[in-house]
């Protein structure tokens, strides 16, 4: 993951291009969403919202399916550690229909293999395929903002 800018933790009080230096460019999706996939890795679960948020509106916007399913599987990620576990189910399902036979990409791999089995075992795996299948067939805006307002009541 290497290739991801390093993101300010802090905004500075300097406006941009006062001090000479070139303005940053900002970070591709691509970029957003290894910075996300890395957030929430280490827990950084509100950053990782903002940073999967921000690529996902971009690949709406271009229209590019698999890398918006590799959005909502990440969104899954960030369910799952807030404990919202049937949207979690419900944003894998999404994500998985979203790819269709596309094989998962190796940070999508990253988020299955870390959070799979917690939803697993809070849901059970009747359940959890019950709401996976729920979720391929609903629309992922709504799927979207119910992870949104579970992190905005924490």
């Amino acid at each position: 993951w290497t290739g991801c800018p390093p993101r300010p933790r802090a905004a500075s009080a300097a406006s941009p291009g006062s001090s000479g230096a070139p303005a940053e460019s900002p970070p591709s999706a691509a970029q957003l969403v290894m910075r996300s996939v890395l957030d929430l890795l280490t827990g950084e679960v509100d950053l990782a919202e903002d940073a999967i948020l921000e690529a996902l509106e971009i690949y709406t916007r271009v229209e590019n399916d698999h890398d918006r399913a590799a959005c909502l599987l990440i969104l899954g990620g960030i369910a799952v550690a807030r404990e919202s576990y049937e949207a979690a189910a419900q944003l894998f399902g999404a994500a998985e229909a979203l790819r269709g036979d596309s094989p998962l990409e190796r940070a999508e791999l990253t988020v299955l293999e870390r959070f799979e089995p917690a939803l697993e075992s809070a849901l059970g795996s009747r359940e959890l395929a019950a709401q996976k299948a729920r979720g391929a067939g609903l629309e992922s805006s709504g799927l979207i903002q119910k992870v949104v307002l579970a992190g905005t009541q924490e």
